[in-house]
Order: C-alpha cells, then structure tokens, then sequence
C-alpha cells in the first residue's frame, strides 16, 4: 500500500482481496509511509495502534470495528488531514484525539472478548499447578538449544568464535545465502556485525544471552535442520546403553491443522518397545544426556511402530479437537456480536440520515451508508466461513524420522523403565500420605510425580544404584526442580529415599 486510502475499512478491504478463499501462499501486506509529514506521522501512529489491539485482541479483523468509529466521532484520517491543513489544530492534539477514539474502542471490544470468557467454569488451580509441574520436566535444557544452533550452523560456513571454555559463543557473520533462507523463511536476523550467546546459564548476560524457543538463531536451525531432514535418508542403528532391556525405539513428527492449513500443534513422539511387547513413552530430554555408543549401522526396521504412532497422533487429535472447538466457538460468538453491533451502528445511522433528509441534502450519506451495511454483510460472512473452515481439524501423515535398537551395555543400569514399578511406587507413595502420582516419560527429568498433603510437588527417579546415577547426571539441567527432586533406590520390594542435594 503506497496510496493508503484515509478509512481503516478501505484498507482493510483492499487487504481482503487477496486473503480470499482459495490462497495457498502466505500474504505479506507492506504500508509505506512518507517521513517528515503531517499525514505520515498521523498513518504511523494509527498503524501502531491498529496492530496493538490485533495482538490484544488475537484478532485479524479489528480494522473492520474501528474505521466507522472514527468517522463518526470526526476522528478518521479525512477529518485529522483536513484540521491540520487548515491549522483548527496542532498536530499532538490531532492525534490524541484520535488516539483517545481508538483507546476507547480497543477498551470496549476486550471488555466484549472477557465477556466470553466468563462464565467457563472455575479456575482448577491445583490442577494447573499439576499441568506447570510436569510441564518444567518435559522441557528441554536450555543448554540444548544453543548447542543445537551450533550444530545446524555448522555447515553453513557462518563464522563462528568459541571462548576457551567454550561457554561462549560469538557469530562475526553469516553468509549471503544463509540470510536469503533466513528472509525466505520469515526470520529476521540481527543486522549488528556480531552476536553474542552463551551455553552456559551462570554467564548469562543481557549482552550474552541464553538461546530460547523464540530466537531467531533458533528458529533459523529449526528450518536448517528440517532443510536437511528433506535431503537424507537417516540410517537405522544399534546402540548400547546401561538400561534394563532391550528397547526398540523410532521417533516421528506429528502435524496438526485446521482448514484453512494452518499448523495448531506440531510434537516429536519417540516411543519405545521391549521385547515382550510393551509400548513406552521415551523422554525427548533422553537425547540431550546420554552418549550412545553404537555398534552397528543398518538394522531390520521393525514395522509394527506404525499402527501404535498413528494410534497416539489421532489421541493428539482429538485433544487439539477439543480444545479448538471451544475457542472457535468463542470467537463465532465474539465476531458476530461485534458484526452485529457495527450493523446496529449502521442502521442506526441510516434512520438518522432519512430523518434528517431535508430536500435530499443526506441522499449520498444514505447511499453510502447502503453500500457500507451490503459489504459489512458480505464480509461478515466471508468471515465467519473462514471461521467455520477453522473448526475442521486435520492430521498429516505422520512422518516417520528415525528407528534405532537399544540395548544393555552389560554395565549396571542407572535409570530404570518407570511403567515396570508404577505400581510399586504408588502403593508407597499412597502408603506416605502423598496423592496424584503420574507415571512420566521413561528417561526423563523425572520417573514420578506426586503430591505432598500440604500440595508441595515431589519429583521422584527410580534407581537402582544413587550414588552412581547423580555421578552421572547433568546437575545443572535439574536445576529448576532441584530442592523437590528425590531418588528413589529400589532393592526389590524394599525403597531408599534420599532427597537431592544430601
């Protein structure tokens, strides 16, 4: 948009048309704004405002509420433009007052989204304690992720400096071709000659920073590494690991969309299987703590992950399912009250004008309204179409990244396989008064979950030898649950506890 026409409602319509129906490329939307001007500084600003309350709101449609606000409180661009030429008013107060309009509108339509979030049932906050908790042991280390990004830069001749200690990490510059993939892939990356990242927590900085799930350096890799997943065959192997028995494992990738192809949920599902059959859960922090040694590449797939990995991605289904369903019902609600009230606003403005029609002077404000309430209709339903396609939610084919063979390395194991002494860990967690214990992940941050009385959260790792299991963890990734974390040494039938930290 070089022209941008004084209304939000045009501008919006202009943007519309190419988010019809039927467009499979994603649209960019670009307002270029002349500096140094009265009606630069005026779009700029009301630009800003615009785009804060579509973040607040999660909403792409508030150009469709706020334009006919302005107008009608003589607050739009046509009405700011033409005070300011003419000098009734100087530029700040201009803008205030339009400013003031859209904060009172940005008030009114969050006031109408709490509304529909009320009256959803009350607040489980044991419940989302419970959710937080498990949450903290499913995540990954933060010292995964900068290593990850090293890894996946590794071969894109980005020159990269390592401190001595190699904690810290200084990227003096990224080469031409990687920036265009960072550009095409939407990733905007530091334009400064150099960037600074640590490995480590202790030396974080504001000036050396940990890499998190939002950094472009991360999301880069992400795209790098799927790039590659694209380009090779991963091979399957053997390895030897210090676990009970022999383990089957295969990781695939799990997609969720909706119909308009948006992607809800994305997950990497690894999941094991012994020998005599059993499905487990495998930990993803199992591949950012264990060196595996292996002795042999090229194994005989097994087959029989197929139906257990599509019978765990349609039970992800249904949750996303459920979940979506009460938010796209919540936002058909929200967007036909606010369509219907613009209509009101409308309708009430054309009764306004016939009243007042003295020999015709109103006839073009009645026409123009007439042309405003028609389009309002076809873009209310447009609309809510688009929000009725969003209720479909789909799975694609599920993709298949990697089958690898574990087995014992003839060394005593460390970690256990939990799902094997859930019911000995329950009866003596119920026997100590604690409640709520959740099996987790085998290979995790944790084996168990459960609930002191007073609600305090024990997370507990079943061993069969303590002292060598802490030789070899990673401390500083269970830093966040340290002063809860307990070992749990288990000599048949009889249980040691020793709290982390004794």
């Amino acid at each position: 948009n070089y022209d941008i026409p004084w209304n939000p409602n045009r501008l919006e319509q202009r943007m519309g048309r190419i988010h019809r129906i039927g467009q499979k490329n994603e649209v960019f939307v670009f307002n270029l704004v002349a500096v140094n001007t009265l009606e630069g500084e005026v779009l700029t600003r009301l630009l800003a405002k615009m785009e804060q309350m579509r973040e607040d709101l999660g909403q792409e449609q508030v150009y469709d509420f706020i334009g006919d606000v302005l107008e009608e409180q003589s607050a739009d661009l046509a009405s700011i433009m033409e005070e300011a030429i003419e000098g009734r008013q100087n530029i700040d107060e201009i803008i205030e007052r339009m400013e003031k309009s859209i904060s009172q509108e940005h008030k009114r339509l969050l006031d109408m989204a709490a509304q529909e979030r009320l009256d959803q049932g009350s607040f489980d906050l044991p419940g989302a304690k419970r959710l937080f908790d498990e949450l903290s042991i499913r995540s990954l280390p933060l010292r995964s992720y900068g290593n990850f990004v090293l890894d996946a830069l590794s071969t894109t001749r980005t020159r990269i400096s390592l401190s001595q200690d190699e904690t810290l990490v200084r990227i003096d510059r990224f080469p031409k071709n990687l920036r265009d993939f960072a550009r095409k892939n939407k990733i905007i990356l530091p334009s400064q000659e150099s960037l600074r990242f640590t490995l480590n927590e202790k030396k974080e900085t504001d000036s050396t920073p940990m890499i998190h799930t939002d950094h472009p350096l991360f999301k880069l890799a992400l795209e790098l590494s799927e790039r590659k997943l694209q380009q090779i065959i991963i091979p399957s192997f053997e390895a030897k690991l210090p676990i009970q028995e022999e383990l089957n494992v295969e990781i695939n990738r799990v997609t969720i969309i909706d119909g308009t192809g948006r992607i809800l949920e994305q997950q990497l599902i690894m999941i094991g299987k012994s020998n005599n059959g059993t499905w487990l859960e495998i930990s993803p922090y199992f591949l950012f703590s264990t060196n595996l040694e292996i002795i042999k590449v090229g194994i005989e797939l097994d087959q029989s992950f197929r139906m257990e990995i599509i019978k765990r991605a349609r039970k992800m289904l249904r949750g996303v399912q459920r979940e979506r369903e009460e938010y796209t019902n919540r936002r058909n609600v929200f967007l036909r009250n606010s369509f219907n009230e613009q209509m009101n606003i409308l309708n009430e403005r054309l009764e306004r004008y016939r009243a007042e029609n003295y020999d015709g002077k109103n006839t073009a404000l009645i026409n123009q309204t007439f042309t405003q309430i028609e389009e309002l209709e076809e873009k209310s339903q447009e609309r809510l179409e688009e929000t009725e396609r969003e209720k479909t939610i789909l799975l694609k084919p599920v993709h298949n990244l990697l089958q690898f063979r574990l087995v014992p390395s003839g060394t005593e194991n460390r970690r256990v396989i939990p799902s094997i002494y859930h019911n000995l860990i329950e009866s003596f967690e119920l026997n100590e008064g604690r409640i709520n214990i959740a099996l987790q992940s085998a290979f995790g941050m944790a084996d168990f979950i459960s609930e002191e009385p007073n609600g305090e959260t024990r997370f507990i790792i079943v061993t069969p030898n303590i002292d060598q299991l802490i030789d070899e963890l990673i401390l500083e990734d269970f830093k966040p649950i340290w002063k809860s974390l307990y070992f749990y040494e288990v000599k048949g039938d009889k249980i040691i506890v020793q709290k982390a930290g004794r």
